[in-house]
């Protein structure tokens, strides 16, 4: 692909040029041009057979080669015959403006016969405090900040063990509170029981019936008294049934009321089992930021890299207005300078039309054109354009951009849409959770670069397809090595979808795609099942512990009910036994007293009260 960079590169050693009205010979302005541009580019730049002819008004060359600062081996472009159409009138006031220019056989990436590295000079230190060169640094930042994603957790055991050696469980104290409470409930109980003492009153209520002794009954007054004293005792054994009756009641309420201490339990475990997950650090895999990893430090180089050519771009164009400083008056009857403006107010550098032919490394034949390149677009009244296009079978390559300095607001756009990029052998970012090496497949990209002053909106849209990976061996672990392998091998298309906005307070830097989901879902799966292990023996530790605590106040509650309950069900059953005893003998005092009756006649009635 025809890189922007190559047409900036171009366009600077243009801009060289300007400087060849004061030089006398080829050879001389070859060395100092190619001095120059070696200067600018950081690695060597060649110009072969350079002609200089002020007769024809031409400027060209044969050959020109710009070695690419990142590898040295290769050219980052080089050009065939090249020919400049010189104003001759604008040299001779240091202006160079040229009506036309041809850049032919333009090639990209191309291998060099020697390295052209060249040993870096200390660079001066320059402001750097324009919103570009901080957008560049904000990018170059956000990319290295970046965490990364550590896939050795894939292959880990979680220790458990370690953390249960050191968990201070609460519910186990709570339980033990929860005991306390009833077992002092019990002792009232208990205690309010014993205190009745009806053991003592069964044992009077047995005396008493007892004490009747009816065949020792002799007369009607005997059994009136013997009937008096079942009564009185009948009116005991109620009483102590009431007891029994109230007591059995209030019992179930105050045990109800004290239970609900029980229905807390479950929530106690849960908080408990929650606070060792959490002690437990169990690792869990984000997405988020998967994508920039894979990709985010290749597309903040590559708009680092334009970002550059538009810093230069505005470096060396005038588009703020400088504060115009009266001149101070000249001395009396002295000469002073008059300025002129109009048709003859020509820029100091002027290319007004560059066209552009060549090819990619892949071999799609591109042409462009530029027009108005200037260093003072305002005395012309136009801005910079650039459209370079191609149109193949299968590919398609469109690049416009837009300088546009005759505002206070300086503005630059750049849109490109590349289309069928061949994708075989390409390299990409190298990293343990992807392979480095796309083998096969099919691209299409489609980007924007707008700036307005301070303002940035930038995004960046990269389609694939028919994809084939290589593999991933980078990790210590076959295992993982084999989980990204087989998650790789179910991707055939990738989607990529970055976006750089935001302004000089305020950059933001995201970037997405479409494996970022299939990933973690992949990753998430085989931590899950470790999980799900870990989880289930912290639990069943959490749960064993409590149990005892647990098991323990259950068997107090249901011992204790039970003694509560067995205890008032004998009172109970005791007085059954009492009261049929009572009522037995009540009988035989009915039946002795009907004896009387018949054998004494009817005045006898008035002791019984009839």
């Amino acid at each position: 692909m025809l890189r922007k960079g190559g047409i900036i590169g171009i366009l600077v050693v243009v801009v060289l040029c300007y400087f060849i009205a004061l030089f006398f010979t080829n050879s001389w302005l070859e060395s100092n041009i190619e001095d120059a541009g070696t200067s600018l580019n950081g690695a060597l730049v060649e110009i072969d057979g350079l002609n200089l002819s002020f007769i024809n008004a031409k400027l060209g060359w044969e050959r020109l080669q710009v070695t690419n600062p990142d590898d040295t081996w290769y050219n980052s472009f080089e050009t065939g015959k090249t020919e400049f159409d010189l104003e001759i009138l604008p040299l001779l006031s240091g202006k160079f403006i040229v009506e036309n220019a041809q850049l032919t056989e333009i090639k990209t990436n191309t291998k060099r016969e020697t390295d052209g590295k060249v040993e870096k000079q200390e660079e001066t230190k320059v402001d750097t405090s324009n919103f570009i060169s901080e957008t560049k640094g904000f990018l170059e930042n956000n990319v290295k900040e970046t965490t990364g994603v550590d896939l050795s957790q894939l292959d880990q055991k979680i220790n458990v063990d370690s953390l249960l050696k050191f968990l201070d469980l609460k519910t186990p104290h709570k339980i033990d509170s929860l005991k306390t409470l009833y077992t002092e409930r019990y002792e009232y109980w208990n205690t309010k029981i014993a205190n009745t003492n009806p053991e003592k009153d069964i044992k009077q209520i047995e005396s008493e019936i007892k004490k009747i002794k009816v065949n020792d009954i002799k007369s009607p007054e005997q059994v009136a008294t013997s009937i008096r004293a079942l009564k009185n005792t009948k009116d005991l054994i109620d009483s102590l049934k009431g007891f029994i009756e109230t007591t059995q009641n209030d019992f179930n309420k105050d045990l109800k009321t004290t239970q609900t201490g029980i229905k807390e339990i479950p929530q106690w475990i849960q908080s408990d089992y929650n606070k060792a997950l959490s002690k437990a650090k169990l690792p869990q895999m984000d997405a988020e930021n998967i994508a920039k990893i894979l990709f985010g430090g290749q597309m903040v180089a590559q708009v680092n890299k334009y970002l550059s050519y538009l810093e230069t771009a505005r470096e060396y164009s005038e588009y703020i207005p400088e504060s115009e400083e009266k001149e101070p008056e000249p001395p009396r009857f002295e000469g002073q300078d008059i300025h002129f403006s109009g048709k003859y107010a020509r820029p100091d550098f002027w290319v007004q039309k560059l066209n552009l032919s060549g090819e990619t490394e892949s071999g799609l034949r591109l042409e462009g054109l530029a027009n108005d390149i200037t260093s003072q677009q305002s005395l012309i009244n136009k801005i910079t354009t650039v459209n370079i296009k191609a149109l193949a079978a299968t590919r398609s390559f469109n690049l416009d951009g837009k300088l546009d300095y005759l505002t206070d607001i300086p503005k630059e756009m750049v849109k490109l849409d590349y289309k069928g990029i061949s994708l075989n052998n390409t390299k990409i970012a190298d990293t343990d959770i992807f392979p480095d090496m796309i083998l096969e497949g099919i691209g299409d990209i489609s980007a924007s670069l707008s700036f307005e002053g301070e303002e940035l909106n930038s995004g960046i849209n990269f389609n694939s397809k028919a994809l084939k990976f290589g593999k991933v061996t980078g990790n210590k672990s076959e295992k993982i090595n084999q989980l990204v392998n087989d998650v790789v091998s179910n991707i055939n298309n990738l989607k990529i979808d970055a976006k750089i906005y935001g302004n000089k307070n305020d950059l933001k830097f995201a970037v997405s795609s479409n494996i970022d989901k299939l990933f973690m879902n992949s990753f998430n799966n085989v931590l899950s099942k470790e999980l799900s292990s870990a989880k289930a023996k912290i639990k069943s530790y959490v749960n064993n512990e409590i149990n005892e605590y647990k098991s323990k106040l259950d068997n107090l509650i249901a011992e204790n009910e039970k003694k509560i309950t067995n205890k008032l069900n004998d009172i109970e059953a005791k007085l059954g036994v009492k009261t049929d005893l009572l009522e037995n003998k009540n009988k035989e005092l009915e039946k002795k007293k009907a004896e009387l009756l018949k054998g004494a006649g009817g005045g006898i009635l008035n002791i019984f009260g009839n």
